[in-house]
């Protein structure tokens, strides 16, 4: 599979949950191409936004993959 990350993504959000631990959110999207991304990030966005982004590949889980360094544009 290819970097997802190796140009901007342009995604909507399913959710975003707070978490326990850290002073972030979990954020899920779906993108153009339906991918399923996983990012945290400091802002908390509704479920129907949609954002544009850029970040690293940190893992490629079962139907999901998870960005790191994930920048909003």
């Amino acid at each position: 599979s290819s970097d997802v990350c190796s140009s901007d993504l342009n995604v909507e959000v399913l959710g975003s949950v707070k978490s326990k631990d850290f002073d972030i959110y979990w954020v899920t999207a779906i993108t153009d191409a339906d991918q399923a991304i996983s990012f945290s990030n400091k802002e908390s966005w509704d479920a129907g936004v949609h954002l544009t982004i850029r970040g690293k590949v940190k893992a490629h889980r079962t139907n999901l993959t998870q960005l790191n360094y994930v920048k909003v544009l």
